[in-house]
Parts: C-alpha cells; structure tokens; sequence
C-alpha cells in the first residue's frame, strides 16, 4: 500500500525550516508535547493545498547513545512505527507542516515500548493541535 511508505519528500532536509522548528522564539508558529521518551515539535500547518503528510525528522542525540550503531536502530525503529501509523493518524484537516521527534531517554527501549509511548505522543501533539483556535 503506498499510503505505508516514508518517501524522500516526507524526510525534512531544510535547514531554515529545521532552525524554526527547533528555535524557541517561534512557538506562536508551532508548538511541542513531551511524553517520555519523546518530546515532538511542530510547525502549524500551511495553507490548503499542503501535503498530505508533513515532514519529518528524527533525533537521536550522541550525548546518550555514543555508538552509531545504537542511534540508528533506535531511527529505524521509530521511523518503522511513523511509517506504520501516520495515515491513522493525520487524517484531519489540520496536520502540522513539519515534525521533529527527538529520543531523550538515556537507555534504549524494546521496540513494543517504542512503538506505544510514540503512538500516544503523536496523538497527545494532534490533540493539542485540534484544541487551539
């Protein structure tokens, strides 16, 4: 099904939209939701016409995890449980434009406890999303 892919044009690349993602002074932009092990930033979403899915990126931080081969499974296996559930997920009108997931937990977890702490996160931020004006 090609509603289940993470195409190259879902991966956020830009580096000026990377800098107000994360930048603190831009929250009237976005926002951000913490539920351990996750905190995710948001863009609010564009004008119609936007895609269907935003963009994403996902952050692995090497102050924790110092091994690449660590951080990249961890990114493989959230970018399997986004890539399994988005289209359950942003089915309303009011996606965000772009996405920042970041792992801060300092050990790793299974892939079970991954995979439902990132579920509740993400519907946590679309909640916090439908709630502002």
């Amino acid at each position: 099904m090609k509603l289940h892919r993470f195409p190259k044009s879902e991966r956020l690349r830009s580096k000026k939209v990377i800098e107000s993602l994360f930048s603190p002074a831009d929250k009237s932009l976005g926002g951000n939701v913490f539920l351990y092990p996750f905190k995710i930033f948001w863009l609010n979403p564009q004008a119609e016409g936007s895609p269907l899915f935003p963009q994403v990126i996902i952050s692995i931080p090497k102050k924790h995890f110092k091994k690449a081969v660590v951080r990249n499974r961890l990114r493989r296996q959230i970018k399997e449980v986004y890539r399994t559930h988005k289209f359950n997920l942003f089915q309303h009108k009011k996606t965000p434009f772009a996405l920042g997931i970041i792992y801060i937990a300092k050990e790793k977890h299974d892939f079970s406890f991954i995979k439902k702490k990132l579920i509740y996160a993400l519907e946590k931020m679309l909640k916090t999303i439908k709630d502002t004006p």
